[in-house]
């Protein structure tokens, strides 16, 4: 069975730089001038994890669902 995440982006955080969804276009949309996840449940992604890696304002949180493990934001 593959790995599950939670993905969130904070809408307190996200400014809008469009970096999510030029890095996974098809996990991340605009929602107005922000960006939002397409799914808030998702099979382990290395783009999600790129993406999360690059925000510069650190708004997207990945979870491990099965351990409930922030993998993202890194502290």
């Amino acid at each position: 069975m593959a790995e599950k995440w939670e993905v969130r982006v904070e809408s307190d955080l996200c400014q809008g730089s469009g970096l999510c969804t030029g890095i996974a276009e098809d996990r991340f949309v605009p929602a107005g001038r922000l960006a939002r996840a397409v799914l808030p449940v998702i099979e382990a992604d290395d783009r999600v994890a790129d993406a999360a890696q690059c925000c510069p304002y650190q708004a997207i949180t990945v979870i491990e669902s099965a351990t409930g493990r922030v993998l993202y934001p890194e502290d």
